[in-house]
């Protein structure tokens, strides 16, 4: 999954400029136009920020800001004994994110080309919405793998429950 990430995110870097002759002067609806460039370069600066939902950009921070994993359990799922097949896990959730972005930021460039070419081959708009339920679907499976992998310590190791010592009988009515 990490692989096919990488290679997604640097298409989708490569493909953005290549889509600046076809965009109008203003992209955008009416009152929240921006010019093409900024508009290319816009959704350049997310696309290269999804770098850091990588597997070499989590490995960098697990090793020098360990503290910036955030995790359920984050010492127990980081305990050297288990650290690297976290690392490994979560490398692929963040693969997933990461693919569910990028194809929300080539939606929306999509979307900003076939509006201004109207001859082009349009989807209608059952497509866009099949598309919109798709990725709210991804996320939320991508969410429930995350909980169900990191969400409770196992057993064996979680902490006994605090108990509160009962009063003596005189104190109770």
């Amino acid at each position: 999954m990490a692989r096919l990430f990488q290679l997604a995110w640097l298409g989708l870097l490569l493909a953005l400029p290549t889509s600046l002759p076809w965009l109008p002067e203003l992209v955008g609806s009416p009152g929240k136009e921006l010019p093409r460039m900024a508009q290319v370069l816009l959704m350049m600066a997310v696309t290269a920020s999804l770098w850091l939902l990588s597997e070499p950009a989590l490995r960098w921070m697990a090793k020098r800001h360990p503290g910036s994993i955030n995790l359920p359990h984050r010492d127990y799922w980081l305990a050297p004994e288990r650290r690297e097949a976290s690392l490994q896990r979560l490398a692929g959730l963040n693969a997933c994110v990461g693919l569910l972005v990028l194809a929300l930021v080539g939606g929306i460039q999509l979307h900003a080309l076939l509006d201004h070419h109207p001859t082009w081959l349009q989807p209608s708009a059952w497509a866009w919405w099949l598309g919109a339920g798709l990725l709210h679907l991804g996320f939320f499976v991508v969410l429930w793998h995350t909980l169900r992998h990191f969400g409770k310590r196992p057993r064996e190791h979680a902490p006994e429950p605090s108990r509160r010592p009962r009063l003596p009988d005189r104190y109770r009515r």
